[in-house]
């Protein structure tokens, strides 16, 4: 991870736009609802090994944290009718279960786990986020959408079945080993791997910038001069409106279709319209 003093250069914070990214920290929070746990044993018989030093955090200050904030509860609602995280979260089979799954923070930058990054959660998909540094950060809150947290619940979900009925000590035990073996196989395999995607990524942006232009080209040039401009102000201060934020207006049936019959007049009266059918208009 970028820390000042130890991988940033001394002028980091004043680096150049177009190279502020190298040392920007990106992260992404996610939930797998697979790794459940069973009341099994107890703290006091089987505490565990690593105590917050590996992927897990400290079990006992975690849980004064969810004793103080555990009480508030704030309910999911989404538009989308087969949210699976969402219908997994509140299954029935998560009662009588210490836990209903467990949440990560990820570097999505090389797709490893952080320190001290994984919890186990009760109920939902919250998790909090906190760092001692002072740098770029940027955080991406993920459902089960192909995000990059996504890819490492792969390597995990196979031990779902058997850490569900271990002692906790010994889930996180095992589950730390699991993490670890996870980002060792990252760094190792690192050099290979980017080799391979350098040289997809070089034929890829070739097509890609091709299309973009071809794209722009087609667009009025006072259009993408004001999104350029747009963009370029978000850029430089993330805290201005973010112009790739997709904005829906909300409008009735009826309003489009009086919207429709305006236009339509407004054609009639201009001899502009074009009839298409003797019985019907282009507003119906």
């Amino acid at each position: 991870m970028p820390t000042p003093g130890k991988n940033l250069p001394d002028d980091w914070e004043s680096a150049p736009l177009e190279t502020r990214w190298l040392y920007t920290l990106f992260i992404g929070l996610d939930a797998n609802f697979r790794m459940k746990h069973k009341k099994v044993s107890s703290e006091k018989a089987d505490p565990g090994l690593n105590h917050g030093c590996a992927y897990f955090v400290e079990m006992a200050k975690y849980k004064e944290f969810l004793d103080m904030f555990g009480t508030l509860h704030f309910e999911e609602s989404t538009t989308c009718n087969n949210h699976d995280a969402l219908k997994l979260a509140h299954m029935k089979g998560s009662q009588g279960t210490d836990a209903s799954s467990i949440a990560c923070v990820e570097c999505t930058r090389h797709d490893m786990k952080r320190p001290s990054s994984i919890g186990d959660l009760q109920k939902g998909e919250r998790a909090p986020v906190r760092t001692g540094y002072s740098f770029n950060l940027t955080i991406n809150v993920g459902r089960t959408d192909g995000e990059a947290v996504e890819r490492g619940w792969a390597a995990v979900n196979p031990f779902a079945s058997s850490t569900k009925e271990m002692g906790p000590g010994a889930r996180r035990n095992l589950l730390d080993d699991v993490f670890g073996d996870y980002n060792w196989r990252k760094c190792t395999q690192l050099p290979r791997v980017l080799l391979t995607k350098i040289k997809e990524a070089g034929e890829e942006r070739n097509e890609q910038m091709l299309a973009f232009q071809e794209f722009e080209a087609a667009l009025p040039a006072k259009h993408v001069a004001r999104w350029k401009k747009a963009v370029e102000i978000w850029e430089k201060d993330p805290t201005q409106c973010n112009p790739f934020v997709a904005t829906r207006p909300n409008i009735t049936l009826a309003a489009a279709r009086l919207r429709l019959a305006e236009e339509e007049a407004a054609a009639i009266a201009s001899g502009e319209s074009i009839t298409v059918h003797d019985k019907a208009s282009q507003a119906l």
